[in-house]
């Protein structure tokens, strides 16, 4: 389904190249309003390939867990060569682009409502994949899953299934009032990617590697200085792209 789109998007963007006369071919790759563009661009690349909070459920899931790593990166690479080729065909067709692709269709019309459609049909079938490892990272931290041996094991269960109803659905108002408020859809995946994704890859990993070595008694900085290193970059990028995000996007101030 959401091949059709790209395919229907970039069908609308081919016929629209001979309607506007003033087209001349020139692409820019490099992101727009300097710091705010970096911070943008920063925040879809971190939420596209931020996958640090699925690896514990991926890992569950596999037959040979040992093979995690070099499932992901060839998953990595598969993508991240789609993501090129589909990010330089839409930028020829749309070189003037400011939003998301599907700003660019259509108001009205059979095909781009369709199309539209599909898009939110394709946002409630992976929602789960990110709500529910959300879910139970919370969930851990809040309760424990009672094993059968327990006195009470049907009432626990029961207690625990009402807690994990209660803390995803929680998620998903959360969410949702989000997106009620802030209604441009680039400005919320930059936003979550800057500061949520961002802050989960870039900052927990070293700073809880950090920790075991330190209670291991590591005390030599030959190791601990790159802990330290990858943890200072991940807290600044965090922090500097978060900032430039919110203003430019959510509150709207381009003047920076």
């Amino acid at each position: 389904m959401l091949g059709v789109t790209l395919v229907v998007v970039g069908i609308y963007g081919y016929q629209s190249l001979g309607d506007d006369e003033e087209v001349t071919g020139h692409i820019n790759l490099l992101p727009r309003d300097g710091m705010a563009g970096i911070s943008q661009w920063f925040g879809c690349i971190v939420f596209g390939f931020g996958i640090v909070p699925l690896t514990f459920n991926f890992r569950e899931s596999m037959a040979e867990p040992a093979k995690l790593s070099m499932t992901i990166t060839v998953a990595l690479l598969f993508v991240a060569m789609t993501y090129i080729v589909i990010g330089l065909t839409l930028l020829t067709l749309y070189p003037e682009i400011t939003s998301d692709v599907l700003s660019e269709l259509p108001t009205e019309g059979l095909i781009p409502g369709l199309t539209r459609l599909s898009m939110v049909v394709v946002v409630l079938a992976t929602a789960p994949l990110l709500i529910v490892p959300c879910g139970q990272i919370i969930e851990g931290k809040m309760t424990q899953i009672p094993q059968r041996e327990e006195v009470d094991y049907h009432k626990n269960l029961h207690r625990h299934r009402r807690m994990q109803v209660a803390v995803r659905l929680g998620i998903c108002f959360l969410t949702v009032a989000i997106s009620v408020a802030v209604p441009e859809f680039v400005g919320v995946l930059t936003f979550v990617g800057c500061f949520c994704v961002a802050f989960v890859n870039f900052c927990i990993p070293p700073f809880l590697h950090l920790l075991i070595r330190i209670s291991q008694g590591e005390t030599s900085w030959t190791y601990l200085w790159i802990d330290t290193l990858f943890l200072a970059w991940g807290l600044v990028a965090t922090g500097i792209s978060t900032m430039f995000v919110f203003r430019h996007s959510i509150m709207g101030n381009k003047d920076i």
